[in-house]
Parts: structure tokens; C-alpha cells; sequence
């Protein structure tokens, strides 16, 4: 009998120990690291591209007849360049405000002579720029033509020349018309020149052009120069979404710059937009944020000696999990949880 009650007595112990609830200690069950503050600059920035369209304009329809022998390609060119070759006679930029329309020669007079002459002087020949065709005239031309390997005839066939008012010009060459062996019968437009002032859309994505609001900073990136601009509305297109961007008081973004794109009626740029600004201060990863009831975040702060405290701060900008922060110091040490650390280690700062 007293062997019976000392087992249930056993057993109603062991029961007792083996059911409590276990007492846990719930911070000791979270990991966490102990990092510096570090003082940095941070921002989120959306690489996109935007293309750029621009119109054309025929620069020369082409009046010679013949096999091209050299064609250029697309480019920027300066005065006295070659454009092409039909045989052995060259098609030459030049400077001046007044298409070519007749023959030039021995009698001629105007201002297309005039823009002739200034050409020839500037490439070095010998000859007075008085809008007159005289002999010196037709031994200066003769003398550039010998220095181009064309017939000295002495004198400019139409189709020749090529004049356009501003130099250095972008220009797009036809290549489906020009090019060695192609046989030119007249009448063809052969070299383009952009005209107008382009247009500039960023080809997105539904979520990319979810993270653009109008007015969003945007960098164009322009053969090694930014050009700033500034977003628009989004509109749905066929490949997606589009935004178009125009510098921040309207216009393109290139501005006197436009000049420098190549004459193609269509390109991309790689372009950086700023979906939220960069701003400068005390750095912090996000696992180290906490909510508050009231809504206030906060974060712990590690004393010297271990103590930790609560510190309300103001979150500024949020990017790649980590937080710019206003309410601690640069250099103070705050408590991140959540990391795959053992809950005693404490890692030092970056």
C-alpha cells in the first residue's frame, strides 16, 4: 500500500514538471548585431532608356548622273567635306545661306559665287570675294579641283557643292541609295539633316512607370555629358509605357546642345531617374527601425557599457535596406535584429 502511493506521487510530480509551461526568454530568442552609424548619401535611382526622335530634312537631291565611287557615312562634317563621289567628281560641304540652283562659271554673278569664294579662301586658294566670277576665280577653283583629284574644269557644275548655313552638321546618308557601285540617275534624296527640336520618351515597364511621378528628376546620359530634364505624364504605347522628358523650365532636354546628336532620325540614350531624391545624414539599415503604437519610429541605441535606449528618429529616404535618418549621430551604435548572428555577437561597423 505504501509502495502504490509513493509511485502516484512519483508520477503526479513528474507530470507537474514535464506540463508546465516553459518559461522563454523572448529577447534572448532574437538575434540581432550591434552597428555603427555611418554618415552617407542616399538616394534611389531607376535606370531606364529614352529614345530620341527627330525629324529630316533633305540636305541635297541629288542632279548628277553616274556610278558612286566613296560615300560617307553618317557623321558630323565641317567644310570641305566630301559627302560622295559620282566618278571622279566630289560633292563638297560648304558654308553659305543660298542653295545652289544654276552652273557657276567665267560670267557668273551673286551671292551663290560669293559663298563659293569665301570657300576657296578659306581652303588657302588665291581669290577675291566679290560675288564675281572672274579668272581669278576659275584658277583658284581649278587649283582646288587638282587638289581633289577631279577634272579641272575650272568651273562648279550644279550638284557640286552643298551649302548649308551652320558648320560642323549632322548628316544621315541614305545608304540604301548610296553606296560604292550604286548608279545614280538624278533626282535622288540622298543626304538628310535633322530639323526641328527632338522629342525625348523613356520606354518603360507598367512597374517602372508605376514609380514615376510627373516632374521626377531625370539624367540623360549624352556621349559623356548629362543632360537634365524632368518627367512628364505616363501614357500607355504599344511596347508598354512611355514618359516623355523636357528640360525643367520646357523644351528638350539637350537645349543649344541638340546639335550634338546624330542626324538619325531615332536613337537611345541611357537615362538615370531619381524616383527618390538623395539626401545626406545618418545611415542606418532598415532592420533596424522599429514601428511604435503611436506610429513614431525608433531605434535602439548601445551605450559603451552595453545599455540600450529607445531613440525616436525621422526617416528621410529609404533605399537598398537602408534608411537616412534624422534623431541619432553619426557614430553612435544601434541594434539590428534579425540577423543570422548569434544573439552575443556584435559586429563592428562597415
Amino acid at each position: 500500500m505504501g509502495l502504490s502511493l509513493l509511485v502516484a506521487v512519483a508520477a503526479f510530480w513528474a507530470g507537474r514538471v514535464t506540463l508546465r509551461p516553459q518559461e522563454v526568454d523572448a529577447q534572448a530568442s532574437r538575434s540581432f548585431v550591434d552597428v555603427e552609424v555611418t554618415h552617407d548619401k542616399l538616394g534611389r535611382v531607376l535606370t531606364v532608356s529614352t529614345t530620341v526622335r527627330r525629324q529630316k530634312a533633305p540636305l541635297v537631291v541629288n542632279p548628277l548622273a553616274g556610278v558612286v565611287t566613296a560615300a560617307a557615312g553618317d557623321g558630323k562634317y565641317d567644310a570641305g567635306a566630301v559627302l560622295y563621289r559620282v566618278g571622279a567628281t566630289p560633292v563638297v560641304l560648304i558654308q553659305g545661306g543660298v542653295p545652289f540652283w544654276r552652273d557657276l562659271g567665267d560670267g557668273a554673278q551673286g551671292r551663290d559665287v560669293a559663298q563659293v569664294e569665301r570657300f576657296l579662301s578659306a581652303q588657302g586658294f588665291a581669290v577675291t570675294v566679290d560675288g564675281r566670277w572672274l579668272s581669278s576665280t576659275t584658277s583658284a577653283m581649278k587649283a582646288w579641283q587638282k587638289s581633289q583629284g577631279a577634272p579641272e574644269t575650272g568651273t562648279l557644275d550644279l550638284g557640286e557643292m552643298v551649302a548649308v548655313r551652320r558648320l560642323p552638321v549632322a548628316v544621315d546618308v541614305d545608304e540604301e541609295k548610296l553606296w560604292p557601285g550604286a548608279v545614280l540617275a538624278g533626282g535622288e534624296s540622298v543626304v538628310s539633316v535633322p530639323r526641328g527640336e527632338p522629342s525625348f520618351v523613356m520606354e518603360l515597364t507598367e512597374s517602372q512607370a508605376a514609380m514615376i511621378r510627373p516632374g521626377t528628376p531625370v539624367t540623360i546620359q549624352a556621349d559623356g555629358d548629362d543632360w537634365r530634364g524632368v518627367s512628364g505624364d505616363v501614357k500607355e504605347s504599344e511596347s508598354g509605357y512611355s514618359i516623355p522628358v523636357t528640360a525643367p523650365s520646357g523644351g528638350a532636354p539637350c537645349r543649344a546642345e541638340c546639335d550634338r546628336l546624330p542626324a538619325s532620325d531615332q536613337l537611345t540614350l541611357l537615362t538615370e531617374v531619381a524616383v527618390q531624391e538623395p539626401a545626406t545624414g545618418p545611415v542606418v539599415p532598415v532592420a533596424a527601425l522599429s514601428t511604435n503604437p503611436d506610429g513614431s519610429t525608433s531605434v535602439e541605441v548601445v551605450a559603451d557599457a552595453g545599455k540600450v535606449r529607445d531613440v525616436e528618429v525621422t526617416v528621410i529616404v529609404v533605399a537598398d535596406g537602408l534608411a537616412v535618418v534624422d534623431g541619432i549621430e553619426t557614430g553612435e551604435r544601434v541594434r539590428v535584429f534579425g540577423s543570422d548572428e548569434p544573439a552575443q555577437a556584435a559586429s563592428e561597423a562597415p
